[in-house]
């Protein structure tokens, strides 16, 4: 994860030294290109999978959204944007909201659209992929910004 918010941190503020994590998982993050029409759905299902392995999961999704994620994520306990939902076993929030907090999984929708695309932007961004302690997982329809776009892409 500390990976790809380095390259994250270099597009959005040239010169900066990147963080360096004290703790790995050896999980790369995920990238799951989704049809038109399915991101909420395949939100969902990535998010069901990784409740499976246990602790603490976040979604962190645009506003607009949250109410079709908590209603379809229900099953796993979905809270959006209150205090119950630090510890719903699966919080819904928008990258403002999820500033400071840590989770063991983490999963991102569309991320092209969930920050603006300047430098501000971006810096949330890290913020928001920084969340997640051993996965982090993109789920997107749009392109991924060139920042988060896997590697031989």
């Amino acid at each position: 994860v500390m990976e790809l918010a380095a390259r994250v941190l270099v597009a959005s503020t040239p010169g900066v030294e990147p963080s360096r994590s004290v703790r790995s998982t050896g999980e790369q993050p995920r990238r799951v290109l989704v049809e038109a029409g399915t991101l909420v759905a395949r939100a969902c299902d990535e998010t069901r999978a990784v409740v499976e392995r246990g602790g603490k999961v976040a979604v962190i999704a645009r506003p607009e959204l949250h109410d079709e994620l908590v209603a379809a994520l229900a099953d796993c306990g979905a809270v959006a944007e209150s205090a119950e939902a630090l510890d719903a076993p699966v919080a819904v929030l928008d990258p403002v909201a999820a500033k400071g907090l840590e989770f063991d999984h983490v999963v991102v929708l569309e991320p092209s659209t969930l920050v603006t695309d300047d430098a501000a932007g971006l810096r949330l961004l890290y913020v928001t992929i920084t969340r997640a302690t051993k996965s982090l997982t993109l789920v997107h329809e749009r392109p991924l910004h060139r920042a988060l776009a896997a590697p031989n892409d």
